[in-house]
């Protein structure tokens, strides 16, 4: 998976856009093992992310093992669940660069988009149009 993992964190420049222009900061990730710290730098600037393992001083630290990282490369699990599990953990002056990170990540398998969930299932979204249209040919069919 470490394959996987690396291709991820490489891809993120490609995603800057979803982060707030107004962020900046240096987010390390430390993915530790028994006997090992696997360290990233992403750095988050301007809606840009860049990403490397050259050593510089970052705004805050995001642990978790390699494993757990996994998981959430494949978005089997969401990073702010594994974060209230204290699977992971985030030390640092700006919250706003996890909560950004978090971002990057892949959905879970099957999630929707919440507004498309409610204009399906609200009363005044695509049902209730259809039960509305339905009402009317009723009426003008029962009319003629």
């Amino acid at each position: 998976m470490g394959g996987e993992r690396e291709a991820f964190l490489l891809s993120l420049g490609t995603r800057g856009s979803i982060v707030p222009p107004h962020l900046r900061g240096t987010l390390r990730i430390d993915l530790v093992t028994a006997d090992h710290v696997e360290q990233w730098f992403v750095e988050i600037a301007a809606g840009n992310v860049t990403v490397n393992r050259e050593s510089r001083p970052a705004d805050g630290v995001f642990t978790t093992t390699p494993e757990l990282f996994d998981r959430l490369v494949r978005g089997d699990t969401p990073a702010t669940a594994a974060l209230l599990r204290n699977e992971a953990t985030f030390a640092g002056t700006d919250p706003r660069l996890i909560l950004a990170f978090q971002r990057l990540f892949p959905a879970p398998a099957g999630a929707e988009d919440p507004r498309s969930v409610a204009r399906r299932h609200a009363p005044h979204g695509a049902a209730w149009r259809e039960r509305l249209r339905a009402t009317l040919d009723r009426k003008s069919a029962g009319s003629s």
